[in-house]
């Protein structure tokens, strides 16, 4: 079934992929001058910030697989294993 179970099919953990993908990109980009115009923020945020990006990625790893799970795309044997592969990293 490759997942599909929660919010009528929509994937929501790829939307939250996406942010955090987006959320990099501005990371990256912070102190680079775009239409007179840059961010600037501090060390201190960016890397907050940086954390943030690696928390999303996680978060949407274990949404990806628990809506797997749910579609009997996993069984709780890989579900389990998924999981705690995530919260290792």
């Amino acid at each position: 079934m490759s997942g599909g179970h929660f919010v009528h099919n929509s994937y929501p953990y790829y939307r939250v992929r996406e942010f955090a993908d987006e959320l990099e990109a501005h990371i990256e980009n912070n102190h680079t001058e775009k239409d007179g115009f840059s961010y600037g923020y501090s060390e201190q945020v960016i890397e907050r910030l940086r954390v943030l990006v690696v928390d999303l990625r996680r978060l949407s790893d274990q949404m990806r697989a628990t809506d797997y799970l749910y579609s009997g795309d996993y069984g709780e044997e890989t579900f389990l294993r998924v999981m705690s592969q995530r919260e290792t990293q």
